[in-house]
């Protein structure tokens, strides 16, 4: 499967919420890193995270340093 096809599979409403429910069900309250499959899907999904009460935070190459120092603390100190 092409990595667009890829990417269309998954950024679908529907799994993006499944992964919020089985996160709730097997890591409620662990500070947790998802890998998603492009940019515009990772985005979908620390959306459909934060709607849920769950605070997650996007970052990807095009990141600035200071937004991947504040992700990483923001992970360390439990704000993601």
């Amino acid at each position: 499967m092409a990595a667009g096809q890829l990417a269309e599979a998954m950024d679908k409403r529907h799994l993006v919420g499944d992964a919020i429910s089985h996160w709730r069900k097997h890591a409620n309250g662990l500070r947790t890193v998802a890998y998603c499959v492009n940019v515009k899907h990772s985005k979908h999904t620390a959306e459909a995270f934060n709607a849920a009460g769950i605070p997650a935070i996007h970052v990807d190459g095009d990141s600035t340093p200071t937004d991947i120092k504040d992700a990483c603390e923001g992970l360390a100190d439990r704000r993601y």
